[in-house]
């Protein structure tokens, strides 16, 4: 019993290391199984800007312009929890993998994890960061097409200067509520990120292996 010990302590961090791996991998789908939202919301505001604005009240437009930036903006605080999840359990896979003697197969810079911890923009992984812009950019774009819209064409109940106005800072405003609000997620996870590095940075030294 005591002879096979070794090996069944192996095969347990074996099969860990493959559920990590495993759980990275989906962590990455699960960014495109978001699109199922996404694409519906974009189609639906690509019908509301060819459809007859004579037939529609100010309010009508501006409540579904709405409607389709928090569906884009949930996407992109969705995309930085997956990404601080996914280096979460990048720190985990690394560490593992220094107590199994593999770090010797690894590429150098992946031993290092600190490299990605100290830098806010390191954070959130390459795969995960298109989406991030791309959620970002069609905020933007939404948002920008939509107040275009308020102040360039005519509504059916005629709306006042006022009424555009206060459309155009309703959404504006959450435009600008979305980005501080995922600067303010951002750099909480980067400060929950470094405690972790800092409680088990012994494990990820080079020098201590």
């Amino acid at each position: 019993m005591v002879s096979d010990s070794p090996k069944r302590v192996w095969d347990y961090k074996s099969t860990y290391h493959d559920t990590l791996l495993r759980e990275m991998r989906s962590r990455e789908g699960d960014v495109l199984k978001f699109l199922a939202f996404v694409v519906p919301a974009l189609t639906g505001f690509a019908w509301l800007l060819t459809r007859n604005r004579a037939e529609m009240c100010i309010l009508q437009f501006t409540g579904v312009v709405i409607l389709i930036e928090l569906i884009l903006l949930w996407g992109a605080q969705y995309v930085l929890a997956l990404s601080y999840n996914c280096r979460c359990l990048q720190l985990q896979l690394v560490k593992l993998e220094r107590q199994c003697g593999l770090h010797h197969a690894v590429l150098t810079l992946w031993q290092q994890p600190k490299c990605f911890v100290n830098c806010k923009g390191k954070l959130v992984p390459d795969v995960f960061r298109v989406h991030l812009w791309a959620f970002n950019l069609l905020v933007y774009a939404v948002g920008a097409v939509s107040v275009a819209f308020i102040w360039l064409f005519r509504f059916n109940d005629g709306p006042s200067r006022g009424c555009r106005f206060l459309s155009t800072f309703a959404i504006v405003g959450l435009i600008l509520f979305g980005c501080w609000l995922e600067w303010c997620r951002l750099k909480r996870y980067v400060v929950k990120h470094e405690k972790l590095w800092k409680g088990d940075k012994d494990s990820f030294d080079p020098k201590g292996q």
